[in-house]
């Protein structure tokens, strides 16, 4: 199985997590590959299409594999979107939808602790030089 961070690396290697610019293709479509989204930007960037109908999700209190839509980021729900239509293309993806599951609740809880550490640390640091 695959960790998190290769399973992200893998997918945006095959363009799948941004758009190309308009302007510079270099012989890509300036189209999302997973909604069709259009960038006519100047610049490579993630696909505010995806975002749109992610925000609905959250919206609606979708889960995706015990996951809240709201908790994952848009790479993360990208990726579960992919995942799919692979399997439903008869294709099969680098990861299982489950697998990819698993690996993105090992991220957020490493996140979290992450989080908690720096904020503990914070909190010790702003007694050290704030007390009187």
């Amino acid at each position: 199985m695959a960790n998190y961070e290769d399973i992200i690396q893998h997918y945006m290697q095959e363009g799948w997590l941004t758009i190309p610019s308009y302007y510079n293709t270099e012989g890509k479509e300036p189209r999302c590959k997973i909604c069709g989204h259009e960038n006519n930007h100047n610049g490579e960037r993630e696909c505010h299409g995806c975002w749109s109908i992610k925000f609905r999700e959250e919206k609606a209190k979708k889960t995706i594999m015990g996951l809240s839509v709201k908790e994952i980021k848009l790479s993360d729900w990208q990726i579960f979107q992919v995942i799919a239509r692979q399997i439903l293309n008869g294709e099969t993806p680098y990861t299982t939808p489950e697998e990819f599951a698993i690996a993105c609740k090992a991220h957020m809880e490493e996140q979290r602790d992450l989080w908690q550490t720096k904020k503990v640390e914070q909190q010790r640091i702003d007694e050290i030089l704030h007390s009187s």
